[in-house]
Formats: structure tokens, sequence, C-alpha cells
């Protein structure tokens, strides 16, 4: 694996990230290290300088406000007007794939998401437990008590 170090300052390294062109490029880095930034750089040069469709490029992270945060920086830094990224929990992304993909591995049936189990008194909650439940072909989760802990399990692992 190639060293940057050796190639770019260190306040030059995102320039790695604009100019790679094939395969794998890997970044090894910790906090506060520009990561984010080198990924955005690494955006506007598909867009700008490679003439990538902004369609074909998705930024995928696991928390909802990071991918927020990182299309409002993409938007600051490049004063765009319009969404030209599309930017995506990996849940999400998930979702949209089954909902319109589904049907290439079988699935054509209604999707249901929601996130219950820390927050078991919101409305959404109240509707899967009452109404979503006996959807669910799991013997040992025929009450509301016991999808919510096998939920809470799930989610703490």
């Amino acid at each position: 694996m190639a060293n940057l170090d050796r190639h770019y300052e260190v306040d030059q390294r995102f320039r790695a990230f604009e100019v790679h062109r094939e395969g794998t490029l890997v970044s090894l880095a910790g906090p506060g290290t520009g990561k984010t930034f080198s990924i955005l750089r690494r955006n506007a040069a598909l867009l700008n300088i490679q003439r990538i469709c902004a369609d074909s490029i998705c930024y995928v992270t696991f928390i909802k406000e990071i991918a927020k945060a990182f299309q409002s920086d993409f938007d600051d830094e490049f004063q765009a007007d319009e969404e030209l990224l599309r930017t995506s929990t990996l849940h999400s992304l998930a979702c949209r794939l089954i909902r319109n993909r589904g049907f290439t591995i079988g699935y054509d049936d209604e999707l249901y998401f929601t996130s219950i189990a820390p927050k078991p008194d919101t409305f959404e909650s109240r509707v899967f437990l009452t109404d979503l439940i006996y959807h669910l072909d799991h013997p040992n989760l025929y009450t509301i008590a016991r999808l919510r802990n096998s939920l809470i399990r799930v989610k703490e692992a």
C-alpha cells in the first residue's frame, strides 16, 4: 500500500483523493485529519474534472446527522445550488434498494421500516407494536414486550 506521507505534504494529502483514477483507495487516518474534506474534494473532482454523473455517486454513512452534515459541507464548500450528491445512511440505502429492486430477488411485498426499540412510547412504536406485530413470523415474538426486548438486543449489538 502506498504511503501518502512520501508523496504529499500534510496539508496537501487531499490531492491523492482528487487524482485517484482506478482501484481501491484506502484512507487510514484518525479524527480531525481531513478525511471528510478529502472525500468532499474527491466528489468535486469526480463531478467537475472527470465529469462523472452525480447520479452515480452516493455517500453512505451509518448516522443520519453525518449524512446531513456531509451534504451541507459539500453545498457550502462548492456553492451547490441544488443537491448534486446523494447522501444516505446505510439503513436508508438498504431500504431504497429493497423497495426499488427487491423484485429481482423475489421480494415484491409491502416494506415497513421504523425505529421503535429505544422509543417505545412514540406514535410509530404504538402503530408497529399494535398493528404490525401480527405480520411477524416468529413463534417467540407473540407479545409486545417480547418483540421490544428482542429489538433492543438487536440494536445494542
